[in-house]
């Protein structure tokens, strides 16, 4: 991380822009420019977790992974913006959920998305596999590693029950999730790797060949399929087709090197937190279409 002084920042030349998260985090994002070169700086709120963010882009950038922004300064405490910030230099491209609802051939550039999503998933893969409190994971990331199930089904239990009490998933349904992640997780191997641990469609953006991973709040050493099945539902939440969408996600569990049904309790998994953390930002409507989507993906994910 390169020397940066925050104090030749003027308030005037930040502009703030659209968020991309989902609703939870209470964070803030702004553009700014400063001595012919282009920043991003992230300002978060109580709900989030920057010194997670700093640790995931210093260890990444360490590794000179082109699939992160450059860390340019990590203000802890507020010092400089009276809430904890990152600042990081401003990357080129195109939101990916933008690039691929503007395809002239949605098929193909889903094709090409989903190449260099596996790619990524691949690079994240190999960073501390087996060794999820190794000196790799000294900083202060959100530690899943050996309480992984323990952790997983404590989500279900949070945000579960916001989800039943508003009706947002009938019992039915939540009780299959719930009783399929229990066969899953009893089934899963002992190999923690680094994860993003968030959703990729609004959180990456496509240039050139590549993509380019924001917001790394969420990053933990965990079981891959976690991510895996975030990505699912990225891809059901993208495809009004549900044959395209079953397609593309065969696809992507084929180039991963597993079957679908694998990763079908994961993603059902995500689309509960989800649901859950837009019914807590007061979202209702918003939570209603991913449950929504969790139906289609239990229909059609075999």
């Amino acid at each position: 991380m390169q020397e940066f002084n925050p104090s030749k920042i003027k308030q005037e030349d930040l502009i703030q822009v659209r968020k991309t998260d989902l609703g939870l985090s209470d964070s803030e994002v702004f553009v700014f420019s400063l001595n012919n070169e282009d920043y991003v700086l992230k300002l978060f709120g109580k709900n989030g977790y920057p010194s997670n963010e700093a640790a995931a882009l210093k260890l990444l950038n360490s590794l000179e992974k082109s699939y992160v922004p450059e860390l340019i300064y990590f203000d802890k405490r507020g010092k400089y913006f009276s809430k904890p910030a990152v600042i990081t230099r401003k990357m080129g491209g195109v939101r990916a959920d933008e690039w691929l609802a503007s395809a002239a051939e949605p098929k193909y550039y889903w094709d090409l998305y989903i190449k260099r999503v596996t790619d990524f998933y691949s690079s994240l893969t190999q960073i501390g596999v087996g060794k999820p409190f190794s000196s790799l994971a000294k900083e202060s990331f959100i530690k899943y590693g050996d309480s992984f199930n323990m952790h997983i089904m404590r989500g279900l239990e949070i945000f579960g029950a916001p989800c039943l009490k508003a009706k947002i998933f009938n019992d039915l349904h939540f009780t299959r999730i719930q009783n399929q992640l229990n066969v899953a997780l009893a089934c899963l191997d002992n190999k923690y790797n680094f994860c993003f641990g968030d959703t990729l469609l609004k959180n990456s953006l496509v240039y050139e060949d590549d993509i380019i991973v924001l917001d790394w709040e969420y990053a933990h050493f965990g079981h891959r399929f976690r991510d895996w099945g975030s990505f699912i539902v990225d891809i059901f939440r993208g495809n009004d087709c549900l044959d395209d969408a079953r397609k593309l996600s065969e696809r992507f569990c084929s180039l991963v090197g597993i079957e679908s049904k694998e990763l079908k309790p994961f993603a059902l998994y995500r689309c509960v937190v989800e649901a859950g953390a837009l019914l807590y930002a007061n979202l209702p409507e918003e939570a209603s279409k991913i449950a929504k989507i969790s139906h289609k993906i239990g229909q059609n994910l075999n």
